[in-house]
């Protein structure tokens, strides 16, 4: 891949490294040691990553993913699948494996430190967080991570501590001291130390136990990334300036660290050979950003520089940022240009095999950025030029170590004109060629090649003449317009062909090559085809035509001497802008500097080797993998602390610097205060001692200097305000061009003279020609259709559509619920519409006469018998009428037709072509009702004019009768707002500038010169006016004349000796005249004041006029209003049907898409699962050939247990005693092949006896004896002869802190394998009194080992085949997905398609219904209408006259229940009732039978006791009118008690305001007296303590006293208050007593008054 690489990572133990690149979805590379790659690993983050790791062991590999994809992904390396992915939430700077556990994984970065776990589950693997530590207070943040022995993680902060974390619990084991200035920024483990490297420059070695320095190297700036080599051996070390150092982790090893790269921090500006360096001709020089010079040699396989220069201190004032570089091949120097407009020159040389570089003079070359330098061939002049100066200046440059010296300058024509590159001829070295860009002209540009030849030839050092050089013009080519970034910019080359190359922008790839000659210059381009981009710079190889371009996507080619037409592209593509180029001294070596920092260099192909890239010039290529050598930039670091304890001790020197600017700005004050003062006194002295202001001024030099600069200054305003005011004005124009002339109709206002009203107008855009086109088209075409629907439908003039459609059929022509259809029809022209329908009106009336006049001639007709002419007259008037009906048809289906008839009715659209038409017809339609409403908008704008008109000519006479008056003025109001004025928006007042114009001195003097023209002729004019005397003349001098005086105006004056004269002194003419001055005077003042009043009645007539002029044009304004509520309706209708449309019209255009979409997405699924079958098919026949081995070593191993025993009998039979094994000794036997180690030995026992073998097994026991010895010495001999490890390889595995543990597991793996494969021991394994050969035994050995083998090998069989199994099983849940993806992308698309027909099917159509015919029910915002249906009003009805007659007849037969229900009910009461009835009956007869018959009841049934009820009546009436008027003396009573209690209360109340009053007042006076006692005595009595004690040790002896008195007094109180309360309870007691008496011991006194009773005691009521 040609992008650059965004993350690397390691951690395996073989070396290998993983690899990411900067692009789109990368893949994860793995590459061996050797950089072969290994395996991709897909699947990962889709905006690259941010940090990769390895495991220990290489099979699994770790990536955290940067920007917005942030997830967490572990791949398994041998499948390349991925195991499982978990999403972060923060960046991460470092991901690594446990070394010890694979399954465990760390990250760590600015917020937080976490663990994972990777768990192995039935379903696959599952990654979890297993713990994770927040940054805080404490700990900000983490920088980088390393692994111990014991498995835990050791931490540095962003502070600079180390923390050690439990990866289990994520907490802090271990926590170092607080940072200082030596705190760690990155750290290391190693066997029993931890390397950390620190911000001071130097790398720890760090006690493992105690965190403890046992030694450290010191390196160059801040280490800020430590990395170790797979064997723990050596180690990297990255410092902030770009360098890098390799040395031993061991300590014990004394060697120096070696610096391995040191490379630009930042972007490289430039880069040239250099010549003169001990006969080298291999040097490179380059400068960056990073304010160094570095020189190169080329030919070295080197990322070092042979010297390094820094240039940041050479101006203590500003930062010197080089930017440019160049080089002469005849002298020792290099020159540096800066960013400042300075040249440095640079000497360098070599001494003792040392290259050196030194810093040489300073020069101030130009105002701007010195970019452009170049030296011409002879080598002693250098030509300087700068983009943001109209002027290239020439130096010369001496051999020895004096300073460069100016001795020309070329000063360009205009002040728009800019240097875009610089070069001398190649021909003439002293011709210098200059090409200009001249931007004279607004948005264009044109490129001209200027030359210019300097005439002096040589050039003395005392010579102090800058010579002049006259340009003069080679070639002029237009560039057209075309903004800045694609003018020709960068070097210029002069090949020693007389071709002059520069870059063109205007194409990828392109260069402008012209043949130079003795007056003009033949132009021609270049082209690069392999070149995507622009060429941004060019490089010419010395001593030939030979030149590289370098474009802006990083590719670099050559173009050979000769064949200038196919260059050849070489070196890597780095996707980096190429900066500068330049050849080495001997032309071998091409470098490229990259605006990334990155360097290139590149072998150049051999004049007989063929052109191309540099990977495939030349097999003796230094370079690893493109045959060119490549430096990459180093990372700067974040700011370290240090860095920002400067920053600080900057701010606090800035602090003292802004103190003494101040002291410095108040002396200049002061001294500002003694001028003012001395120019003040000098206005105040005499003329004679008077001096002039220049007179002040001593520095008289210094002041013409001030003025030029302030005239600069001045001039550079002016020209930057021009510039300022030309973009203003030319995003005016395209504002205006885009907002004001695209508009057919502008926006604009009306307001309203009296009322706050407002109406505006509709603002309309201009219709383009495609527009215009397109609506002409469609009307054309949908006017022949309508006729010929006409034409066929027999002429009738509503036929718009054609009636196939089956709703049409349905819907009637005169619909009034359909938008766009029927009386619902668009209405553009509203006046034609009044027109009709009183035309309508009228035609209905007429007829209506009309049949009322028929109807009574029918009846004439009838009694005079003439039906016969009556008949005939209709018959003709029938054929007349059918005639005239054909005739109009073809009349109606020829007339014109207007917009409205063209729509398509909304229920007859179901096509695409008609949904686009009715959309173009319907926005015209918008647009016609929006003129038609302008046009009334328009008219009322003019009646305002009118209006206003007429108010301003009434207020004119307003003025004149306020005048006769006598009375101000009244200034008309201003009825026209901005807003009225659609063109207000261009004109800008001067409360808008917010400030004057300036005028400068010549604008000025200009203003004066008019003002003095102007009076001279104004007093000229008044000398002799030919027209004014003449006109004079003709009107016989009658223009002079005053204009009369009305009567309200004059006045009569008294003369002064009636003011004088008393009237007793006055004589008999003067009284007479004295009286009729008098009657004349009143009769004056009464003709004066009828007159005053009709002014004023007249007055108050024309205010009442224009108040009604005003009402008047209000209501009209109104109703123009509410017309544009209308108007508005019906556009916001007519776009919400333009929007249903838009919205058919775009759900059939996506379900098109989708339905590619998923057709693809079937072909895809289809294709992958067709390639996933044959993986499937292809693997299929690798695994069954695997299981069928697996069974045949399955039943190999079996065999091996079969023919177990026929071995035994065979050797048994043929080496033995000769006859065949007993079961006793084959049962043992077998159990002996079956015993392996690591299993409890089983117990064998003998069931019979071994006496009978005894005797003959004596020599085998003894035979067995020796061969066991042997087999003892054997085992030691292999021991002697054990391979060790070699000391180098101890060496390396002692530095690496988890080889012990590997090692460990290894001698783990060996014991089990040797445990498992030990012999059998005779004297443990064999049963007592068993026996047996040696032959045998060393045959028993033998079968037996050779079963372990076969386990061992059918073990490792069946586990290859079980991960088979698992690998098949993965294909065929790939397989079952993607089957499952292939029916949910075919079931997708079978809804897709039953959405296209549902949307060829489905009509928009806006529907307008009644309120009582909306039965949906209404939402809070917005009522949702998807489920509702839409029935015809015929449909509801009958439903409803279904519904009434079944609720009637319900009715009905609801009430004849109710009847039959009341009869029941009654007749139940009734029966109750009689019941009742009859139970009291029963019990009055009862009690007649049961009543005691008394003398006095006797007479009462006699009739005697009438007499003593009336007597008893009469006493009852008397006692009630007696108790009336005692009841009512009571209440007199009671009331008057009553008032007395309230006056009292009221009087109470009073004294109470008062009591409360006093006790406030005596409060005061309680508080003040407090104080003052307090104050006397020390003392209060407010708080006074409750201890009697300390009470009365306060007190004095008189107080005492008091208070004792007074304790006394409220003693005898309650004394008396006691008695008085027990004086009261005795005598309620006492009332109490009587009570009780009365009611246990009656009384017989005689009753008196009311309670006297006469008579029965037993009739007592």
């Amino acid at each position: 891949p040609s992008a650059p690489v965004c993350a690397l990572g390691g951690g395996a133990r073989d070396g290998t490294v993983a690899l990411a690149r900067r692009e789109q979805c990368p893949a994860v590379h793995l590459l061996r040691a050797d950089g072969a790659p290994t395996a991709a690993l897909r699947e990962g983050p889709d905006l690259g990553f941010a940090a990769l790791a390895l495991s220990r062991d290489g099979s699994r590999c770790v990536g955290v993913g940067a920007e917005l994809h942030r997830d967490l992904v572990v791949w398994d390396v041998a499948s390349a699948r991925k195991l499982g992915h978990i999403p972060l939430h923060e960046a991460v700077h470092c991901v690594s494996f446990s070394p010890l556990d694979i399954s465990i994984v760390c990250t760590s970065g600015p917020t937080a430190i976490r663990f994972f776990r990777l768990k192995e589950t039935p379903d696959g693997f599952e990654l979890s967080t297993l713990s994770e530590s927040l940054a805080n207070d404490a700990h900000p943040g983490f920088r980088g991570h390393s692994w111990t022995r014991e498995g835990h993680v050791v931490v540095v902060t962003v502070a600079g501590a180390l923390l050690k974390y439990d990866p289990h619990t994520a907490f802090v084991l271990r926590a170092s001291d607080s940072p200082d200035a030596n705190s760690i920024s990155s750290v290391a483990t190693i066997h029993g130390a931890q390397l950390v490297g620190c911000n001071d420059g130097k790398v720890r070695w760090l006690s493992e136990q105690t965190w403890g320095e046992t030694c450290s190297i010191e390196l160059r700036g801040q280490v800020s990334e430590l990395t170790l080599s797979p064997d723990c051996s050596l180690c990297l070390a990255l410092c902030s300036d770009g360098s890098k150092f390799t040395f031993p982790t061991d300590p014990a090893v004394e060697s120096a660290p070696t610096l391995v790269e040191d490379a630009h921090v930042g972007p490289v500006f430039g880069a040239t050979p250099v010549f003169s360096v001990g006969g080298q001709t291999s040097l490179v020089a380059t400068v960056g950003q990073d304010q160094t010079l570095r020189l190169w040699d080329a030919q070295k396989d080197s990322s070092v520089p042979e010297s390094v220069l820094r240039l940041n201190t050479l101006d203590g004032a500003s930062p010197f940022i080089p930017i440019s570089i160049a080089s002469s091949q005849h002298s020792p120097f290099v020159f540096v240009g800066s960013s400042a407009g300075q040249i440095v020159s640079v000497l360098h040389g070599s001494s003792h095999g040392q290259i050196s570089a030194s810093c040489g003079h300073t020069v101030r070359a130009t105002t701007g950025p010195t970019s452009m330098m170049a030296f011409n061939h002879t080598g002693n002049l250098i030509a300087v030029a700068s983009p943001a100066d109209p002027l290239v200046s020439v130096f010369s440059v001496p051999c020895d170590a004096h300073p460069p010296r100016l001795i020309a300058v070329a000063q360009l024509g205009g002040g728009n004109q800019s240097v875009l590159a610089i070069g001398w001829d190649s021909a003439e070295a002293r011709r210098l060629l200059i090409a200009v860009a001249d931007a004279s002209t607004a948005g264009k540009h044109s490129l001209t090649l200027l030359s210019a030849k300097l005439e002096q030839t040589e050039v003395a050092e005392s010579d102090t003449e800058v010579e002049a050089l006259e340009c003069s013009v080679v070639e002029t080519q237009d560039l057209g317009e075309r903004p800045a970034g694609q003018l020709p910019l960068g070097r210029m080359v002069s090949l020693s062909s007389g071709q002059l190359l520069l870059a063109d922008r205007r194409a990828p790839g392109m260069v402008s090559s012209r043949i130079l000659g003795s007056k003009a210059a033949a132009a021609s381009q270049l082209s690069c085809s392999k070149q995507e981009s622009m060429v941004c710079t060019l490089a010419r190889q010395e001593a030939s035509n030979t030149f590289a371009t370098g474009a802006a996507d990083g590719a670099v080619a050559i173009w050979k001497d000769g064949d200038a037409t196919t260059p050849a592209l070489v070196g890597h593509s780095l996707d980096s802008t190429v900066a500068d180029l330049c050849f080495s001294g001997d032309g071998r070596v091409l470098v490229s500097c990259h605006v990334d920092g990155t360097l290139q260099f590149i072998d150049v192909p051999d004049a007989g080797c063929p052109a191309g890239p540099a990977k495939t010039a030349s097999p003796s290529s230094r370079l690893i993998d493109t045959h060119s050598k490549i430096v990459r930039p180093s990372t700067v670091p974040a700011q370290t602390e240090a860095a920002q304890w400067q920053a600080r001790a900057f701010a606090a020197l800035q602090e003292t610097y802004e103190v003494k600017r101040n002291e410095r700005r108040e002396r200049i004050s002061h001294l500002q205060q003694r001028l003012l003062q001395l120019l003040e006194n000098n206005e105040t002295v005499p003329e004679l001692e008077k001096m002039d202001r220049d007179e002040f001024i001593i520095d008289v030099s210094g002041q013409r200097d001030i003025c030029a600069e302030n005239e600069r200054k001045a001039e550079e305003l002016r020209a930057r305000i021009v510039r300022e005011n030309l973009g203003r004005e030319f995003l005016f124009e395209r504002v205006k061009r885009d907002c004001w002339d695209s508009m057919e109709v502008p926006p604009r206002a009306i307001v309203g003279l009296a009322k706050p009203l407002e109406v505006r107008n509709f603002p309309i855009a201009k219709q383009n020609d495609r527009e215009r086109r397109r609506l002409r088209h469609v009307m054309q075409l949908r006017t022949i259709e309508v006729r010929e629907l006409r034409q066929a439908s027999g002429g009738d003039t509503k036929a718009r559509t054609w009636k196939e459609n089956p709703l049409m059929q349905r819907i009637p022509e005169d619909a009034d619920w359909i938008v766009n259809a029927g009386a619902l029809e668009p209405v553009i022209d509203h006046d034609e519409l009044e027109a009709s329908k009183k035309a309508k009106e009228g035609a209905e009336a007429a007829q209506g006469q009309a049949s009322d006049g028929d109807a009574e001639g029918d009846h004439a007709d009838g009694e005079d018998g003439g039906d016969g002419e009556g008949r005939a007259g209709g018959d003709g008037s029938a054929a007349t009428g059918k005639a005239g009906g054909d005739a109009g048809a073809d009349a109606d289906a020829d007339a014109p037709l207007n917009l409205s008839d063209l729509l398509f009715h909304p229920a007859g659209i179901s096509t695409r072509f008609q949904r686009q038409s009715q959309l173009i017809l319907l926005k015209q339609v918008q647009r016609e009702m929006m003129i038609f409403f302008n046009k009334r908008f328009e008219t009322m704008l003019e009646n305002k004019e009118d209006a206003v008109e007429r108010i301003n000519s009434r207020y004119e006479r307003i003025n004149e009768i306020l005048s006769e008056l006598k009375v101000d003025r009244e200034e008309p109001p201003s009825y026209w707002r901005d807003i009225e004025n659609p063109k207000s928006v261009f004109e800008v007042s001067q409360d808008e500038i917010g400030v004057d114009k300036y005028l400068s001195k010549a604008e000025r003097e200009q203003k004066a010169r008019e003002e003095e023209e102007r009076r001279r002729r104004e007093a000229e004019a008044a000398k002799d006016n030919l027209g004014e005397r003449a006109l004079s003349e003709m009107m016989n001098g009658t223009l002079e004349k005053a204009k009369e005086q009305s009567l309200a105006e004059q006045e009569l004056k008294r003369p002064e000796w009636m003011n004088e004269i008393e009237y007793a002194d006055m004589s008999d003419e003067q009284r007479r005249e004295y009286d009729e001055f008098e009657a004349e005077y009143q009769k004056f003042m009464e003709e004066k004041e009828k007159y005053t009043k009709s002014l004023e009645v007249e007055l108050k007539k024309i205010r009442t006029e224009v108040a009604e002029i005003m009402q008047t044009y209000d209501e009209s304004l109104d109703e123009l209003r509410r017309f544009k509520v209308d108007v508005l309706e019906n556009i916001s209708i007519q776009g919400l049907y333009i929007s249903r449309l838009v919205l058919s019209l775009a759900t059939q255009e996506d379900l098109e898409i989708r339905t590619r979409q998923v057709k693809g997405k079937v072909a895809d699924t289809k294709e992958r699962l067709a390639h996933v079958q044959r993986d499937i098919d292809a693997f299929s026949v690798n695994f069954d050939m695997r299981k069928s081995k697996l069974a045949e070593m399955q039943e190999a191993d079996r065999g091996l247990e079969r023919v177990f025993k026929a071995q035994l009998h065979d050797f048994a039979t043929n080496n033995g005693a000769g006859e065949p094994l007993d079961s006793e000794t084959l049962r043992v036997l077998q159990q002996l092949y079956k015993l392996r180690a690591g299993k409890k030995r089983a117990q064998l026992t003998h069931e019979g006896s071994f006496r009978g073998h005894q005797e003959g097994r004596r020599m085998s026991r003894v035979r067995h004896d020796s061969h066991e010895g042997v087999s003892h010495r054997r085992g030691s001999k292999e021991d002697l002869h054990a391979p060790e490890s070699s000391p180098t390889a101890n060496a390396g595995k002692m530095l690496d802190p988890f080889a012990a543990a590997e090692r460990e597991a290894e001698k783990l793996r060996a014991k089990e394998l040797a445990l498992a494969t030990a012999p059998l021991d005779y004297d443990t394994d064999i049963p007592e009194g068993f026996t047996i050969d040696p032959e045998m035994w060393e045959l028993v050995q033998k079968l037996r080992l050779e079963k372990i083998y076969s386990e061992l090998a059918l073990r490792k069989e069946t586990d290859e085949v079980a991960k088979l199994q698992s690998l098949f099983d993965e294909m065929a849940k790939v397989r079952k997905e993607l089957r499952q993806s292939l029916e949910q992308f075919e079931h997708e698309a079978h809804e897709v398609e039953v959405g296209k027909q549902m949307v060829a099917q489905n009509i928009e159509l806006i529907v307008r219904i009644k309120q009582g015919q909306d039965e949906v029910k209404p939402g809070a915002v917005v009522t949702n209408y998807a489920n509702s249906l839409l029935l015809s009003r015929n449909v509801i009805e009958s439903e409803n006259k279904e519904i009434v007659a079944l609720g009637s007849t319900k009715v009905g037969i609801m009430t004849k229940m109710k009847d039959f229900r009341k009869s029941i009910n009654y007749m139940q009461w009734e029966h109750k009732f009689m019941l009742q009835q009859e139970n009291d009956l029963e019990e009055h007869y009862t009690d007649l039978h049961m009543l005691r018959v008394t003398r006095g009841l006797q007479e009462v049934i006699k009739g005697g006791e009438v007499s003593d009820r009336q007597e008893q009546t009469q006493q009852a009436e008397s006692k009630i009118i007696k108790m009336s008027k005692l009841h009512k003396a009571k209440m007199v009573k009671a009331q008057s008690a009553l008032q007395r209690v309230q006056d009292k209360r009221s009087v109470l109340e009073v004294e109470n305001t008062q009591l409360t009053s006093r006790v406030v007042e005596l409060s005061s006076k309680v508080q003040m007296r407090n104080a003052v006692l307090n104050a006397r005595c020390g003392r209060s009595l407010m708080n006074e303590p409750k201890d009697k004690s300390a009470k009365s040790a306060m007190e004095g002896p008189g107080v005492a006293g008091a208070r004792a008195k007074m304790r006394t007094i409220i003693g005898q109180r309650k004394l008396a208050d006691l008695a008085r309360a027990q004086a009261e309870e005795i005598a309620l007691l006492k009332s109490e007593l009587e009570k009780l008496r009365e009611r246990n011991f009656p009384r017989f006194a005689n009753p008196t008054g009311a309670h006297a009773y006469r008579g029965n005691p037993d009739q007592k009521n």
